[in-house]
């Protein structure tokens, strides 16, 4: 090999290194949802698979690497090669979106940001809260005796509630 071609291969290292480091940061939000493991090997299968040559042909750069990084993840997350630990926040929705518009990869395609789905006490608790700034307190006595679950929620959060009058507390075993 000859010393251009070493001054080369080092200078892609470190330029390659540098791109690493800048898709990691940018990248935060989104990556903590993947096993990092995981992800690492498919994105470096799809960079040996589809970006080999390219990387060959191409003079070295941060830009050039974090692109080829970025198209790697999109790759991975599309085909379904990876799969997210636990539901992605809007931020790392962001950071997807961020790279799709940046690489012209599927932007046209993108779903929404799916809403989040709420649990029946988080669903409930919305309600208590909503009713305690909005309904007097005869209706919010009823739906209490009426609905064992909205009356547990109404006692958790009393003490969060805001009253200009008064707030809620359990007197004995009602």
């Amino acid at each position: 090999m000859s010393k251009q071609e070493q001054d080369r291969m080092a200078r892609a290292g470190q330029l390659s290194a540098a791109a690493n480091r800048e898709f990691l940061s940018q990248n935060r939000e989104l990556l903590v949802f993947f096993n990092r493991e995981e992800l690492s090997r498919a994105m470096l299968a799809v960079i040996r698979l589809d970006f080999a040559e390219a990387i060959r042909d191409e003079e070295p750069s941060t830009a050039f690497y974090l692109k080829i990084k970025e198209l790697a993840f999109l790759a991975v997350f599309d085909r379904g090669a990876i799969t997210n630990v636990v539901e992605l926040t809007p931020l790392a929705w962001d950071c997807v979106e961020r790279m799709r518009r940046d690489n012209g990869q599927g932007v046209s395609e993108t779903a929404p940001v799916p809403e989040p789905v709420l649990s029946p006490a988080q669903k409930i608790e919305l309600q208590v809260r909503d009713d305690w700034t909005k309904l007097p307190t005869k209706q919010i006595r009823q739906k209490m005796a009426n609905d064992k679950n909205y009356r547990d929620t109404v006692e958790r959060i009393s003490g969060e509630l805001d009253s200009n009058v008064t707030t809620y507390t359990a007197i004995g075993g009602a």
